[in-house]
């Protein structure tokens, strides 16, 4: 079942290379949808099969070499149909 999951991830991720890291974890995990720095977080959408959601939500909370991560916050979105996934 497709899912849509808003990540939003707080901590030290500001100028860290997080968003290529969560773009690799996309491609990697079939995911689409897109992340953005927002302040001192990363906010992320995405979407997929529940399970590919869920191991890139995985992938995400794994600190990243450079970020320290505080907290993941995630809500349950509404589907968009992303057809691919960008750094915005």
């Amino acid at each position: 079942m497709l899912v849509h999951k808003q990540i939003i991830i707080r901590g030290k991720v500001e100028n860290t290379g997080f968003r290529l890291h969560a773009m690799r974890g996309a491609c990697f995990c079939g995911i689409c949808g897109n992340v953005r720095q927002h302040g001192n977080e990363i906010w992320i959408e995405a979407e997929g099969e529940e399970e590919s959601v869920s191991a890139f939500t995985a992938w995400c909370r794994d600190n990243h070499e450079y970020s320290e991560i505080e907290s993941v916050i995630i809500n349950i979105k509404t589907l968009s149909g992303y057809s691919d996934f960008k750094i915005l």
